[in-house]
């Protein structure tokens, strides 16, 4: 068995999986399978992940209309490691990611590991995202500081992502917070171990615009629902849930 399950997720971007899984493959930890779940992509996708000749990966394909979760859920079920690792198809590892992780899992007890990632743009240009340590419920309540590219996780029963419609683009959020409330151990890594495109097309503006109406209206309705919230998680809550509706329709107004 290996220790460590690397799931990602593609659909029509043959050039940058490809960048992808080199990263992965040519990790300093070794000890890990690669299970690729392609959305049936309009190349030869099977015979393109055979081209790596690496006994590590296995290539999968599986319909999700739409529903990215749906696929990671479908990795997830396929996956036979101690920990889980996600990366989407267009990120790329640091060489060092999963050694640093999996040191981190063990000298903290963690469930969780994060890092902060190397934001490049289309342009070439980097920055450090600079996050904040996201190890109590009441800080991710406010904001997500998460990566999906960047997490290890265990691979536990309660790791699966909603597949909900109306949850998808936050499907992640929604699982650290689900996690947390269960009372997952989340660890931060400081240095960035993943690079992570942002776009500054006006397609990526809208879907910025589309999520935060979706990470609105899941606030609300953990307000709403969640009796295992205690009295100062509320004050949070509702703190982040005027900061969001603020930015959201400052958001709205400078971009029609």
């Amino acid at each position: 068995m290996p220790k460590v399950s690397v799931i990602v997720t593609t659909y029509n971007r043959k050039e940058l999986l490809t960048e992808t899984i080199y990263s992965i493959l040519t990790q300093t930890f070794t000890d890990f399978e690669l299970i690729v779940v392609d959305n049936f992509s309009n190349y030869d996708f099977i015979n393109h992940i055979m081209c790596f000749n690496d006994p590590r990966v296995q290539a999968f394909q599986n319909h999700n209309d739409g529903i990215i979760a749906v696929n990671r859920n479908y990795g997830i079920n396929k996956a036979c490691g101690e920990f889980l690792a996600f990366c989407d198809d267009d990120d790329i590892w640091i060489s060092e990611k999963l050694q640093l992780q999996i040191i981190e899992l063990h000298n903290n007890t963690a469930d969780l590991v994060y890092s902060n990632t190397l934001l490049y743009s289309e342009a070439g240009k980097h920055r450090n995202s600079n996050y904040k340590p996201t190890n109590s419920l009441n800080r991710i309540l406010f904001t997500n500081h998460i990566t999906l590219s960047s997490v290890i996780v265990r691979n536990d029963p309660h790791v699966k992502f909603n597949e909900d419609c109306i949850l998808t683009g936050i499907e992640d959020y929604e699982l650290w917070v689900r996690l947390l409330l269960l009372g997952f151990k989340f660890s931060f890594i400081i240095t960035p171990l993943v690079k992570y495109q942002i776009s500054d097309s006006s397609f990526s503006r809208l879907l910025r615009s589309k999520n935060e109406e979706k990470i609105i209206k899941l606030k609300m309705a953990l307000l709403c629902s969640q009796s295992e919230l205690t009295m100062i998680n509320k004050l949070f809550l509702c703190s982040s849930l005027l900061n969001r509706i603020t930015r959201y329709f400052l958001f709205k107004l400078l971009n029609q």
